[in-house]
């Protein structure tokens, strides 16, 4: 009985310490993770190579106004998924905000190159899309004072569909 009264206290010590360990690794976690900024940059360092974390911080930055920072995490995210279409709108939508409309229309010129390459194999998903480039580029060079630019795109929008 002597000797099941030990066990029963070793497991029950065991149990106790692995709960402790597990918690304070929890509160490290935590506090890492206190906000997006630092929950994405651990997963960045964490696996470099994928483009999603890059996206997701990208995202935050834009959100939140720090521009210069969404603009390199989302031209990463081009770099690394150049098919990925919403990199493109977030990453002009940075330029556009930091005032940078050369960029912004330079971005939105790209991502129309990628989305009608998208569309040409798959119309029925990226040609709406696509029209909606047409019009943030037709906005963006209106905001710029090229009226002919944005006639051309707001028309092309049309064509495209709704």
């Amino acid at each position: 009985m002597n000797s099941r009264s030990n066990n029963v206290a070793l497991i029950c010590i065991a149990f106790a310490s692995l709960v402790i360990l597990l918690a304070g690794t929890a509160y490290n976690r935590n506090a890492l993770w206190k906000d997006n900024a630092t929950l994405w940059g651990d997963v960045i360092s964490r696996a470099p190579e994928r483009w999603r974390p890059y996206y997701a911080l990208g995202s935050h930055y834009l959100r939140t106004g720090n521009y210069d920072k969404a603009v390199a995490c989302l031209q990463e995210v081009v770099r690394r998924e150049p098919y990925y279409l919403s990199a493109y709108w977030d990453l002009a939508t940075a330029f556009q905000r930091s005032g940078n409309r050369n960029m912004e229309i330079l971005v939105y010129r790209e991502a129309l190159s990628v989305a009608q390459e998208l569309a040409a194999a798959d119309p029925k998903t990226y040609s709406s899309f696509t029209a909606s480039l047409h019009k943030q580029l037709g906005m963006a060079l209106a905001a710029k004072g090229d009226r002919e630019g944005s006639k051309k795109e707001f028309q092309a929008a049309q064509y495209q569909g709704p």
